[in-house]
């Protein structure tokens, strides 16, 4: 069996996001952990967004001073 690690989850119950990470041992079983990464996903979120409104504002903003340039 092949396990792919890091990979994330979220717990329906709470919206939980978890990252999980599995490794193989010598013997042919698998050690797992796993964090709660929704603050981490959370805050990326938020600066995505902060990145979307900003880029938008400098369009806008160019397009203003195009504007009035050509006046």
């Amino acid at each position: 069996t092949s396990f792919v690690s890091p990979w994330q989850m979220e717990l329906k119950t709470s919206g939980r996001i978890l990252e999980l990470r599995s490794n193989p041992m010598p013997d042919g079983g698998i050690v797992a952990t796993y964090a709660d990464i929704s603050g981490r996903v959370e805050q990326d979120l938020a600066l995505k967004r902060a990145n979307e409104s900003l880029e938008q504002r400098v369009k806008d903003r160019t397009v203003e001073l195009t504007r009035v340039n050509e006046e």
